[in-house]
């Protein structure tokens, strides 16, 4: 595959393919806004989609020194951890030649490894960092550490025997630690098996194949004046002529250009412009994960199955916005993204003196994959010219019967619902009583408090500050609200908060207890705090957590309160203003409300007196928690208008982006089925039998429709395969009467033909 953007590089203007290059502007002005804090030196960045350039800047100062010239995206500057991915090349080259063999004992190459400590580490293990070796300075938390290539002075000079100095930290290929020692060793591994040095082989057979002639081991005297750095210190890479050891982990100088030839070879199937690399087999090997079941405890970071590549972080898609199996490499200073679903490279240069990866990685990653047009689902009736052909005929009949049925029986007060295929509405209706009591009918336009789909929007509004580079769903909730920095809270992420596993108070009753109590029963504790958030904030923080942070799922409407506070505190606005005008607004949602004008009061569904209290008292008072878990007033055609953006791949019907397509298919994943959790009906503990991504309920072994309901009766379906899209209501006396919602559901799902 040839790329378009190497001829002419520096008059080509970012252009359209796939990627809406005004969201991806946003990137550039964080950048700025960091700089202008003085949180980074300045920052260069180039993206490509489908082999072209689609965006490309740089901001800042080149080098830390006074009177430094601009950076700019020809710099070059040391890759650090993304040299690894070279090494990891280089050796899946020689496993192509038949030299050595990926399970092969280091031993069998390397003398050094025969003996009973370090004889069953393989050539895997070295790439996958699970061999045991010694992990690199502070990664456990320790407070003094020398990396590896401080001993050499113990041992005269021999490195590795500095290496083999330390004990394993564990059995190989139980755990996972970054190891640049795992590296150096591969790199003497590629100097005994070649009889060349490491740096001349990668030369020869990766960076002169792929032209990428601006990436050196040891610079140029003519290339010098373009490399970046943080630290004068960093100037000895430049040219440093040292080759004690292999520069095989942090060596390799290289400009963004270079990167996007390498990403783009392994885009292609290990090819670029007729060279070969790799075989596809091997690009295939290196960039998936290669591991199952293993531990990893470093910088904070603890998970049981860790996902890595050979030489290549691999992202399930767990709390990132990128697609599944994108892989990458890097560090706060430089990294190498790679999704192969997008054909998307995202590659960066941010220098800065803090080393601070949220700033220099996480949060602009969020920005780039953020920007990935809208693509409409080419389901079945996106080819159909006539929409109604999609409901069998008698599917709204059935649905009518049924209601009227539940209505006359008593089951519930009312029923209203509108059913939609591709924006056009196909059905809408309402029948029973408007407000308990009375005899006043429920008209199409009637208001509903719909509870529990208020999450819907608090959902949308932080993954719109991910976007924006504002929030990280792996954030650490303590990092926003204080309050939270406790033995038993600090572990809380955002991405906790989202899913219900916080461990957070569930909803009184989750446990079938006699006589449940909510966390605002607490309040009373605090009642000498000031009337701020802190008073309802240490009320749902009261007593003992239910679970470890990620290990049980129970429904919290709580944790969706705290979310609206980190909305309002992350944006500077109160969460009611923030969704109105984010949100709301721009989907044309006007008749949906926080709370209801008076003159309103008359149009919305009342089911008992407690609905009625709350309507005529709901007010927002100062020190009050934001009402981002439940609480808000909307019509169906409101809810309908929600739903088709989701359809839509965030965009509204009239044309505003509400959100990017990256964090729609974020919503849809299932990405908790293995986690116990429980629910009302038994009470009992167990798998989770319905899914549970950021919104819908689905199954995760076919297709299903998104689901999402709540405690007042009402429930919005989305069948993307369809473009379908249902509002159902049920106003009830009853607390949480699912069944009259399910049997609706289940009524018009059989009905799509």
């Amino acid at each position: 595959m040839s790329l378009e953007f190497m001829a002419g590089m520096a008059d080509v203007k970012p252009i359209n393919d796939g990627i809406d290059v005004e969201r991806l502007s946003a990137l550039k002005t964080f950048f700025e806004d960091q700089l202008q804090d003085k949180r980074i030196q300045g920052a260069s960045y180039l993206i490509s989609k489908n082999g072209k350039v689609v965006a490309e800047a740089a901001v800042g100062r080149r080098t830390c020194r006074e009177g430094s010239d601009e950076l700019t995206t020809r710099a070059s500057g040391n890759i650090y951890e993304v040299t690894m991915t070279f090494t990891a090349t280089a050796i899946l080259q020689l496993v192509e030649q038949g030299k050595i063999s990926l399970h092969q004992p280091v031993a069998d190459l390397l003398d050094e490894f025969d003996n009973p400590h370090f004889e069953s580490i393989t050539v895997f293990h070295l790439l996958t960092q699970t061999s045991g070796l010694i992990a690199n300075p502070h990664i456990r938390g320790e407070s003094f550490h020398f990396p590896h290539f401080e001993w050499q002075s113990t041992f005269k000079g021999h490195w590795l025997q500095g290496i083999l100095s330390f004990p394993l930290s564990g059995k190989p290929g139980e755990r996972h630690e970054l190891s640049y020692a795992n590296y150096a060793v591969l790199g003497v591994i590629i100097e005994k098996v070649t009889g060349a040095s490491y740096e001349t082989y990668i030369e020869n057979h990766i960076l002169q194949p792929l032209g990428m002639n601006d990436s050196f081991f040891a610079v140029p005297q003519d290339k010098r004046n373009q490399v970046l750095y943080s630290f004068e210190w960093q100037e000895w890479g430049i040219n440093d002529s040292d080759t004690r050891m292999p520069r095989s982990f942090i060596g390799l100088n290289a400009s963004l250009h270079d990167l996007i030839r390498f990403g783009q070879m392994l885009l292609s199937g290990g090819m670029l412009d007729g060279t070969r690399i790799l075989s596809k087999r091997s690009v295939t090997m290196m960039t998936s994960n290669n591991l199952s079941d293993v531990k990893e405890r470093s910088w904070g970071k603890e998970t049981d199955n860790c996902q890595f590549g050979l030489g290549w972080n691999v992202l399930d898609g767990q709390g990132v916005m990128m697609s599944p199996g994108t892989y990458w490499q890097g560090n706060a200073m430089c990294g190498l993204y790679i999704d192969p679903k997008e054909g998307l490279i995202y590659t960066y240069f941010v220098p800065n003196s803090t080393w601070n990866f949220e700033v220099a990685n996480a949060l602009p990653r969020s920005i780039v994959w953020s920007a990935l047009s809208p693509a409409r689902n080419e389901g079945e009736a996106a080819q159909r010219t006539d929409t109604h052909s999609i409901l069998q005929e008698n599917t709204v009949k059935q649905l009518d019967r049924h209601l009227k049925e539940l209505v006359a029986s008593g089951s519930i007060q009312g029923a209203s619902y509108l059913l939609a295929c591709d924006g056009e509405c196909l059905a809408k209706n309402a029948t029973g009583i408007l407000e308990y009591g009375s005899k006043k009918t429920l008209e199409r336009d009637t208001v509903y408090l719909v509870s529990s789909l208020n999450k819907l929007l608090t959902m949308i509004a932080v993954m719109q500050l991910v976007e924006d580079g504002k929030l990280m769903l792996t954030q650490p909730v303590k990092d926003i609200i204080a309050e939270l920095d406790t033995d038993q809270h600090r572990k809380i992420e955002i991405f906790h908060l989202l899913n219900h596993t916080s461990g957070l108070s569930p909803e009184p009753g989750m446990f079938g207890e006699p006589s449940p109590n909510g966390w605002w029963e607490y309040r009373f504790l605090y009642d000498g705090e000031q009337e701020n958030s802190a008073k309802w904030i240490k009320a749902i923080l009261t007593g003992p957590s239910i679970a470890a942070p990620g290990k049980k799922r129970l429904y919290s409407t709580a944790g969706y309160i705290l979310l609206g506070e980190v909305i309002a505190r992350v944006s500077g606005i109160p969460y009611e203003q923030y969704v109105k005008e984010r949100i709301l607004q721009p989907l044309g949602m006007e008749a949906t409300y926080f709370t209801v004008p008076e003159h309103l009061h008359n149009k919305v569904a009342v089911a008992d007196e407690w609905q009625d209290l709350l309507l005529r008292t709901n007010r927002t008072v100062q020190g009050d928690p934001p009402r981002s878990g439940a609480g808000i007033y909307c019509t169906i055609d409101d809810l309908h208008r929600l739903g088709q953006m989701l359809l839509d791949g965030g965009v509204a019907r009239e044309g505003s982006r509400v959100l990017g397509r990256s964090s729609i298919e974020m919503l849809e994943r299932n990405e908790f089925m293995r986690t116990p959790g429980l629910l009302w009906a038994g009470a009992n503990d167990r798998h989770f039998p319905c899914g549970d991504g950021l919104y819908p309920l689905k199954q995760p072994d076919f297709p299903m429709p998104y689901y999402h309901d709540s405690v007042i009766s009402c429930a919005l379906i989305l069948e993307p395969s369809y473009r379908f899209a249902a509002v159902v209501v049920v106003p009830s006396t009853i607390d949480w009467s699912p069944e009259p919602l399910v049997q609706s559901k289940n009524i018009i799902l059989s009905g799509l033909q």
